[in-house]
């Protein structure tokens, strides 16, 4: 039997909107020319890695990290839908951020539809248009979007009494989102809220009912059986505690972006204002007579459900997102939804809004207090839509490149294609989620969050962090130890310029690649640069042996015993042969050099033991001993550089030069 056109017209409805929003989206993101945040490139370059060789178990591309042995994949079912996206870069991570979209508008529509019929459609309008925080975050390839949709129909589930569903929601969230514990809370809380309200356990509210308890069973069990037939479990298990757990005992001391912070009031105010408007314009508009909207006392009860449902959910995550500034993502649309069944609840959204005696169309009263986030949003898109114009000096690139207009992603690809295979690179956690992608060959120290790296070594995590921050003055020593790598990758435009100084001044670096993105490879420095034989109160300062001992430059008073150093952490160091010739002298902080105990230098700055901002002296041919007493710098280092200018060497490292 032929189905009626009302019977069909909701899927087609729904088809037709999902197209308009799908080419809108494509049409705002992919003229961009990268993918906004590094994060999205590592959630491509996962995908990319299930589709070549299935649900591996490590992940090389973090060799200290807890995501190593086990990988523990967080975001699993979000990485399987990105696989037919992730082999073309910034196109494909628009493709499936525009899919993305409209979906998330599509649902929107959908259920403010349910709510207050055609001015449903307002709901993707309020939201992508009402907060440049939200628009900031949206533009991001993040496993955020599947959880949002999820937690969008939450409430939806938990209020019509769909108990199975709940559980296969909550199923799906343990793949997708490492904050299951958020989804499964919230359900609960719904569940509770709907008991209260009720006054009985066992109400059946339609398709699929069921009672408010045996709902908020099903969202534990269903976060069980997605937590324990994850492909990576047991993993799984701890990743999610260290994410969850133990990030916030220790985010205070860990290199975190600004995502984290509560926003200020300024943001939370100014940030959203045509949300604000647009929600006080949908609320001062009253139900004119002869609209067909009903009166508050013939609303049905499922639409009170809902309302109150969505209230609720929004005032859970509208309180998260005061507390954290991340938690826009799923607070806005929450509030947008809230707020048309709040409006359906007491009677609809009429035609007109009343402003004291001033009398406009609602319509109209909306595209004025939406102009400014239209104008707000083209603008942050045109500014992502810019083409990267640096100039990149004395670089070597492929023939016929042009610098000044060379896209980033050839860019990154030009570094990747340097990256030797399997090369143990160290690099800053936040950019290896770049490198993932354009250099899968190499290997990197940790990816996605610092704490995944803190929790497994400590003293590997702040070595990093010291050395990425400029204030590590052995950077070749701390990369092959502590580090075990024999790379380093970074950007030439670093926030700690003062790291590009040392790299650019120390022998032991070699530029492989420089463009953007730089990639320096460690080599010794030529024999007798640097002086290193000295005696400490009575012992000989303690060299490395092996393939680390022909690294050993900087004398570094973190390797004495406690009474080679005085109270203040200060050492004096006897270097007994004979010296001469013009040397170099950096120090971390105050020092004074004397030969044969007449004094020949003295600074009492810190200044950071920068090779090539040091003090040069020239040595008399006639010294027998050199001292030189150094102290501690704030960064609470003592130590010094003592190269020799007159050794010969093959000059300065041209970029890109293999040789050396």
């Amino acid at each position: 039997m032929a189905r009626s056109p009302a019977s069909i017209a909701p899927p087609v409805h729904l088809a037709l909107t999902f197209a308009a929003f799908f080419a809108l989206a494509g049409a705002a993101l992919l003229p961009l020319p990268v993918l906004t945040d590094t994060d999205s490139y590592y959630h491509l370059a996962v995908a990319r890695l299930f589709a070549d060789e299935g649900l591996v178990d490590q992940l090389d591309w973090a060799r200290l990290s807890l995501l190593h042995d086990g990988f523990g994949d967080k975001e699993v079912l979000f990485h399987l839908l990105l696989m037919p996206f992730s082999g073309s870069g910034a196109l494909g991570g628009h493709l499936a951020l525009a899919l993305g979209h409209a979906l998330l508008s599509t649902l929107l529509v959908a259920l403010g539809r349910r709510a207050v019929g055609a001015w449903g459609w307002t709901l993707p309008a309020i939201v992508y248009l009402g907060s440049i925080d939200f628009l900031g975050r949206a533009v991001r390839l993040r496993p955020e979007h599947g959880a949002l949709l999820l937690i969008l129909l939450a409430p939806w589930a938990v209020a019509s009494g769909r108990a199975r569903l709940v559980g296969v929601l909550a199923a799906l969230y343990a793949w997708t989102h490492t904050a299951v514990h958020a989804f499964v809370g919230l359900c609960v809380l719904l569940a509770l809220q709907r008991l209260l309200r009720d006054g009985a356990a066992r109400e059946d509210s339609g398709p699929g009912g069921g009672p408010a308890l045996a709902t908020a069973l099903f969202a534990v069990l269903g976060a069980g059986v997605g937590l324990l037939a994850h492909p990576h479990f047991p993993h799984n298990l701890l990743v999610w505690k260290v994410q969850s757990v133990d990030f916030f005992l220790f985010k205070d001391v860990l290199d975190v972006g600004t995502e984290i912070r509560p926003p200020t009031g300024r943001e939370l105010l100014l940030g959203a204002l045509p949300a604000w408007l647009a929600a006080a314009a949908l609320v001062l508009a009253r139900p004119d007579a002869g609209d067909g909207a009903p009166t508050r006392g013939t609303t049905s009860s499922a639409t009170r459900r809902l309302a109150d449902a969505y209230l609720f959910a929004f005032a859970v995550f509208g309180l998260l997102a005061v507390l954290m500034l991340r938690f826009v993502t799923f607070a806005l649309p929450l509030g947008a939804v809230a707020l048309a069944f709040a409006l359906a609840r007491r009677g609809g959204v009429g035609r007109r809004l009343r402003l004291g005696p001033l009398a406009l169309p609602t319509a109209l009263a909306l595209a004025l207090v939406l102009l400014p986030g239209v104008v707000r949003t083209v603008d942050f898109l045109g500014q992502l839509r810019a083409p990267v114009l640096e100039s990149v000096a004395d670089t070597d690139l492929a023939p016929g490149i042009d610098p000044e207009t060379l896209g980033r992603e050839h860019e990154w690809s030009l570094f990747g294609a340097a990256v030797p295979e399997g090369a143990a690179v160290a690099a800053e956690w936040g950019s290896t989620a770049l490198y993932a992608y354009w250099a899968p060959q190499g290997r990197y120290l940790n990816v996605l969050d610092p704490v995944f790296m803190a929790s497994v070594d400590r003293s590997a995590y702040a070595a990093q962090r010291r050395l990425f921050d400029g204030d590590e003055p052995d950077t070749a020593m701390v990369v092959a130890e502590t580090l075990d790598s024999s790379h380093l990758a970074l950007s030439s435009f670093h926030r700690a310029p003062r790291l590009l100084e040392r790299l650019d001044a120390d022998p032991r670096w070699r530029s492989v690649y420089r463009g953007w993105t730089r990639l320096e490879a460690l080599r010794p420095a030529p024999a007798g640069t640097f002086v290193v034989d000295w005696t400490i109160a009575g012992r000989p300062y303690p060299l490395r042996a092996g393939p680390l001992g022909l690294l050993e430059a900087f004398v570094d008073g973190r390797r004495l015993e406690p009474q080679q150093r005085d109270a203040r952490g200060c050492f004096v160091a006897r270097h007994r042969q004979a010296l001469s010739g013009p040397v170099e002298l950096a120090a971390s902080g105050p020092t004074a050099a004397w030969v044969d105990g007449a004094p020949i230098a003295s600074f009492g700055i810190d200044s950071g033991a920068v090779l090539g901002r040091g003090l040069v002296v020239t040595l008399p041919a006639t010294g027998s001993e050199l001292t030189i007493r150094t102290c501690p710098d704030r960064q609470e280092v003592a130590g010094f550089f003592l190269r020799r200018l007159e050794v010969p060497s093959a000059g300065p490292t041209r970029p890109n030069d293999e040789t050396g």
